[in-house]
């Protein structure tokens, strides 16, 4: 970790997996910005499963996703809307065994109640 991080939290789920932990100690004063870091495997009998993040609980969509892909001889796109952030996958039960998948997400000035995280308060 980087000199300036602080570890508030952490939670480790064990062999038996999870389908969702809650990150309930984090504190809302002496700290400015917040970082997510996620280390996943999935369940899914995939190569991938996606990995997301409910911020408090919210339950209105209000994330838009745009998807591009493409195959070399064809591309396609789209759109979908969630209540959760969409931050990454994680490798599913076809993937190379005992390997993840990584995600971070930051949070600016996450305490501030501004339209604009980076807008100080």
């Amino acid at each position: 970790m980087a000199a300036n991080y602080v570890l508030l939290e952490k939670i480790t789920v064990g062999a038996a997996g999870a389908s969702s932990v809650t990150f309930s100690g984090i504190p809302q004063t002496g700290y400015t910005d917040l970082v997510v870091k996620v280390s996943a495997r999935g369940d899914l009998a995939q190569v991938y499963d996606s990995i997301y993040c409910q911020v408090n609980g919210l339950t209105t969509s209000i994330y838009t996703r745009l998807t591009v892909s493409g195959s070399g001889s064809s591309a396609g796109s789209g759109t979908s809307t969630s209540d959760k952030l969409f931050l990454g996958a994680a490798n599913g039960k076809n993937a190379t065994a005992n390997t993840f998948g990584n995600a971070e997400i930051y949070f600016p000035n996450y305490t501030s109640s501004a339209k604009n995280p980076l807008q100080q308060t």
